[in-house]
């Protein structure tokens, strides 16, 4: 974990801290879809530190995306799924996607500060 990734992970923190997201009963895939379509459109209204904290989460959903399900039509899935959500449900998965990624990062920080103390071994 970089000195420039912290601020990131800070900001998707409080993006999860700003307000609980309703429980959605949908599968993993359109889930996963829903996290890529509304950390998309943050993408486009951030600025600054905020812009690729949002990228790098639509890579990671876009990643989840093709490895569970490389044959998916992207585009018409998404353009579906797009016009079914509101306003609300894209800044409520924005909540919820920035939530889960800021658990993902804290896990990989921990792994990091293990790797550089030496807690993990080391490829032969």
């Amino acid at each position: 974990m970089t000195a420039r990734t912290l601020p990131i992970l800070a900001a998707l923190g409080v993006l999860a801290a700003a307000a609980p997201a309703p429980a959605l009963a949908v599968d993993a895939t359109t889930s996963d879809l829903r996290c890529l379509l509304a950390l998309s459109a943050a993408e486009d209204a951030a600025d600054g530190q905020m812009k690729p904290a949002m990228m790098a989460g639509v890579v990671y959903y876009l990643g989840r995306l093709d490895g569970r399900t490389p044959d998916l039509d992207l585009e018409a899935k998404a353009a579906a799924e797009l016009k079914a959500m509101s306003i609300q449900d894209l800044s409520d998965e924005t909540v919820r996607c920035g939530a889960a990624l800021f658990a993902r990062g804290k896990a990989i920080e921990a792994i990091g500060e293990k790797l550089r103390g030496g807690a993990l071994a080391a490829p032969k």
